[in-house]
Protein backbone atom coordinates (compact mmCIF):
# COMPACT_ATOMS: atom_id res chain seq x y z
CA UNK A 1 0.00 0.00 0.00
CA UNK A 2 1.31 3.53 -0.91
CA UNK A 3 1.91 6.29 1.71
CA UNK A 4 0.11 9.29 1.13
CA UNK A 5 2.24 12.54 1.95
CA UNK A 6 -0.63 14.57 0.88
CA UNK A 7 -1.67 17.77 3.47
CA UNK A 8 -4.68 19.60 2.03
CA UNK A 9 -3.00 22.77 4.43
CA UNK A 10 -0.07 22.67 2.01
CA UNK A 11 -2.52 24.00 -0.71
CA UNK A 12 -3.03 27.00 1.42
CA UNK A 13 0.94 27.67 0.82
CA UNK A 14 0.86 27.75 -2.17
CA UNK A 15 -0.40 30.49 -4.69
CA UNK A 16 -3.10 28.56 -6.20
CA UNK A 17 -6.31 29.51 -7.18
CA UNK A 18 -7.63 27.08 -4.42
CA UNK A 19 -5.26 29.07 -2.05
CA UNK A 20 -6.40 32.61 -3.60
CA UNK A 21 -10.40 31.80 -3.00
CA UNK A 22 -9.87 30.55 0.63
CA UNK A 23 -7.94 33.40 1.59
CA UNK A 24 -10.01 36.21 -0.22
CA UNK A 25 -13.33 34.93 1.73
CA UNK A 26 -11.49 35.25 5.50
CA UNK A 27 -11.69 38.43 7.62
CA UNK A 28 -8.66 39.48 9.53
CA UNK A 29 -9.41 37.31 12.38
CA UNK A 30 -9.07 34.58 10.32
CA UNK A 31 -6.06 35.41 8.61
CA UNK A 32 -4.24 36.05 12.48
CA UNK A 33 -5.64 32.78 13.61
CA UNK A 34 -3.80 31.03 10.72
CA UNK A 35 -0.56 33.28 11.20
CA UNK A 36 -0.92 32.28 15.19
CA UNK A 37 -1.58 28.52 14.47
CA UNK A 38 1.62 28.44 11.69
CA UNK A 39 3.87 30.26 14.64
CA UNK A 40 2.49 28.02 17.56
CA UNK A 41 3.51 24.57 15.39
CA UNK A 42 7.20 25.27 15.11
CA UNK A 43 7.36 26.71 19.07
CA UNK A 44 8.81 24.41 22.12
CA UNK A 45 6.07 23.05 24.62
CA UNK A 46 7.64 25.27 26.71
CA UNK A 47 7.90 28.43 24.57
CA UNK A 48 4.34 27.75 24.60
CA UNK A 49 3.89 27.13 28.08
CA UNK A 50 5.74 30.81 28.28
CA UNK A 51 3.90 32.87 25.77
CA UNK A 52 0.23 31.39 26.57
CA UNK A 53 -2.27 32.39 29.09
CA UNK A 54 -0.54 32.08 32.72
CA UNK A 55 -3.49 30.41 35.44
CA UNK A 56 -2.55 32.26 37.85
CA UNK A 57 -3.50 34.97 36.22
CA UNK A 58 -6.92 33.59 34.99
CA UNK A 59 -7.84 31.78 37.38
CA UNK A 60 -9.60 33.89 40.72
CA UNK A 61 -10.55 31.49 43.58
CA UNK A 62 -10.16 27.77 43.79
CA UNK A 63 -11.28 25.57 46.17
CA UNK A 64 -10.93 21.64 45.97
CA UNK A 65 -13.39 19.24 48.49
CA UNK A 66 -14.14 22.56 50.67
CA UNK A 67 -10.08 23.27 50.89
CA UNK A 68 -8.51 26.40 49.30
CA UNK A 69 -6.03 25.36 46.38
CA UNK A 70 -3.68 27.57 44.49
CA UNK A 71 -3.30 27.35 40.35
CA UNK A 72 -0.84 24.91 40.24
Amino acid sequence: MQKNDFNKWNVLRNNTEMAEDFYRSMDDSHVAILAYSDVAANMSGEELRTYGHQSEDMIISCTWQGMACSPE
